[in-house]
């Protein structure tokens, strides 16, 4: 990054530019595919791209998310297991929509459950969890609603574990708590991630046997889940898991993507894809820049060394995308005079990608300069104003 060459500053000449104001996220060209997406990297927070987060939408089977959490943390606290067994009621087999097959009177581990809730969606599987967690749904649900302001999710709404519309209710987040929701998630229980990259859900004993619901996996190299979610009022929806740069020379990431409102199946698919593919090819954390490093000379005519060397004053790795290019851009103030002290801020650096800024760091001193004497400086700026007197008579 290292980049030296000379500014001349004088009473007669400064440097001044304006800056937009700091942001990190970007579009990706899909927001005709859906109504609402937020991009991060989950082990930054870096938001990569997003259209409409803020919006509060309904969430459908995304709903099944928050659902595995309440009841990890019933497992966490003692009340259940995953080996507990749970015999189903009609009440439990008889919810419409996406489906586990459950059968009254048959028996299934919490184990078992959670993989049909997760893999195939299944709002029965849903509902048998809710119920043995909570007694009923409605307690359950109780517990959901208490999670998500316990975990800042500022327009989370839940009607019922699964997401199927109930009397024109649904459930209903924002992107960007969803988002949020599913970080929360793959940290507090990362195992989640174990169900969410089955690709076959088989249990012969049942006659059951569904591919997941889950899109991209097995199609988006390091794809691992996590949810999908369709009803007539949401769109069809997702949330894409995604670690990127395992196993290579480069430092690895995960991503979380989630997309709202496609018009349909292909249409949500194709897109996500194109969201995941851009981001394994063109995003990458690079190192911008590193402390102490000399980053330029001023010439500064009040200065007795009148070449002035500046310094970052800041260590920046950040996410960025790589195909839209990196450059620098210095601001310096425009009555700059010494003397300076060593450690004395003099200016700033803002690291653009893509023409837009996404970080400002310090430009400073590492030594004193002192001021010049009154004639040096008289002598300089007169030499200033005579070779400029010349290059403009022989224009």
């Amino acid at each position: 990054m290292k980049k030296h060459f000379i500014k001349f500053i004088s009473f007669f000449m400064a440097i001044f530019i304006l800056i937009p104001t700091i942001s990190l996220a970007d579009t990706f060209g899909v927001e005709d595919k859906f109504t609402s997406y937020l991009v991060i990297n989950s082990d930054s927070g870096e938001i990569l791209g997003e259209y409409e987060s803020e919006k509060v939408l309904p969430i459908a089977s995304i709903t099944k998310l928050m659902t595995y959490n309440i009841v990890k943390d019933s497992i966490k606290a003692g009340k259940i297991s995953l080996t507990d067994e749970v015999t189903i009621t009609k009440e439990m087999a008889e919810i419409p929509g996406s489906s586990f097959n459950l059968k009254e009177g048959e028996v299934l581990t919490v184990d078992d459950l959670l993989k049909g809730m997760l893999v195939v969606s299944g709002n029965d599987a849903a509902k048998a969890l809710a119920i043995t967690v909570g007694g009923n749904e409605e307690a359950f649900v109780k517990l959901m609603n208490k999670k998500a302001e316990e975990i800042g999710l500022e327009h989370a709404k839940f009607y019922n574990a699964s997401g199927y519309p109930v009397d024109d209710k649904e459930n209903e987040m924002s992107t960007k708590d969803i988002c949020k929701m599913t970080d929360y998630i793959l940290k507090e229980y990362p195992e989640i991630l174990d169900y969410s990259k089955i690709r076959i859900l088989d249990y012969p004993s049942r006659g059951f046997k569904r591919k997941s619901s889950i899109p991209l996996l097995g199609e988006v190299k390091g794809v691992d889940g996590l949810k999908t979610g369709t009803t007539d009022k949401a769109g069809h929806c997702v949330v894409t898991t995604m670690k990127v740069n395992e196993n290579t020379k480069e430092k690895p990431y995960r991503v979380i993507i989630v997309a709202m409102g496609a018009s349909s199946k292909e249409e949500r698919d194709k897109a996500d894809k194109y969201i995941a593919e851009y981001i394994r090819q063109n995003f990458g954390i690079v190192n911008l820049t590193t402390k102490d490093e000399e980053y330029s000379t001023l010439r500064v005519n009040s200065s007795q060394t009148r070449d002035v060397k500046v310094y970052v004053d800041e260590t920046v790795t950040k996410m960025v995308d790589k195909s839209k290019g990196i450059n620098y851009v210095e601001k310096v103030d425009d009555n700059i005079k010494a003397p300076f002290k060593a450690g004395e801020k003099i200016g700033t650096l803002t690291i653009m990608n893509g023409g837009k800024p996404v970080k400002e760091v310090g430009l400073v001193v590492k030594e004193d300069y002192k001021k010049a004497s009154f004639f040096t400086r008289v002598r300089r700026s007169l030499s200033w104003a005579f070779r400029l007197t010349r290059e403009l008579l022989y224009v």
